[in-house]
């Protein structure tokens, strides 16, 4: 049981963490640097061990992607999406608390493309390994490009 919940698992990339963070400090001890060196050298692979435990809250991006729907926008900036929400729905931030508040409160997600052309072709995939049972809308803009993108072609129908 302890295996299906992925506990044993977990334990296991913890031990293999520690056991890599004890070879290294051998390494650098046993090395031929000396104490200022060794101190830097630890202060490196400190800051790395950092960037990653940092790295492991994108777990919560890919556990929102799993729970709510996704609003596909072309734009690159989506706080404008997340502030028009939360001002329709009469919901409190600032801009130090806006993408927090918005999380908090919205039912969706919003994952940004580089344009039109990107959110088609995200919506037209046709791997979708994680995305079986999700709702995805994609928000095209209303000039040329989102227009010629918004609508499909003659193969697509």
């Amino acid at each position: 049981m302890c295996d299906d919940l992925g506990i044993i698992q977990e334990a296991r990339i913890i031990e293999l963490l520690q056991k890599k963070i004890v070879d290294q400090i051998k390494e650098v001890n046993s090395s031929q640097l000396n104490l200022k060196q060794q101190q830097l050298v630890f202060e490196e692979l400190t800051k790395q061990y950092q960037e990653c435990l940092g790295d492991l809250d994108s777990a919560k991006v890919k556990i929102q992607e799993y729970l709510k729907p996704i609003l596909a926008v072309e734009d690159k900036y989506v706080e404008i999406y997340k502030i028009g929400y939360l001002k329709v729905n009469n919901i409190e931030f600032d801009k130090e608390n806006l993408n927090k508040i918005f999380e908090e409160n919205s039912p969706f997600t919003i994952r940004r493309s580089a344009g039109a052309g990107s959110i088609r072709g995200f919506l037209s995939m046709s791997t979708i390994d994680g995305y079986e049972e999700k709702k995805i809308v994609g928000l095209f803009d209303y000039d040329k490009e989102g227009s010629e993108n918004f609508l499909p072609t003659e193969e697509e129908l």
